[in-house]
């Protein structure tokens, strides 16, 4: 056998229990944490994104519709496509 193991049982199993929480449980809580928030910036991101995009194109649908009347006709959803198209 383990000379440490034989000397002193209580220290093995210490080492064993220590080795089972400090790998497993608080190194899988680390980890979901870590992942919890990364997971939240990243839809706050995204959420942020889709509001900057909805801005955008609601400012640009009002600069092209002059006359006010809330559609836009053919040539001026050509140059809706041209702007967008010149984003990418």
């Amino acid at each position: 056998m383990l000379p440490a193991y034989g000397a002193n049982r209580i220290t093995s199993f210490f080492f064993l229990i220590y080795m089972t929480l400090g790998l497993f449980l608080f190194m899988n809580l680390m980890l979901a944490i870590i992942y919890n928030s990364y997971q939240d910036r990243t839809e706050q991101q995204m959420d942020d994104k889709a509001l900057d995009r909805t801005y955008y194109f609601t400012q640009l649908f009002h600069r092209l519709d002059e006359e006010k009347k809330g559609y836009l006709h053919k040539e001026e959803v050509r140059e809706l496509m041209d702007e967008i198209h010149s984003l990418m």
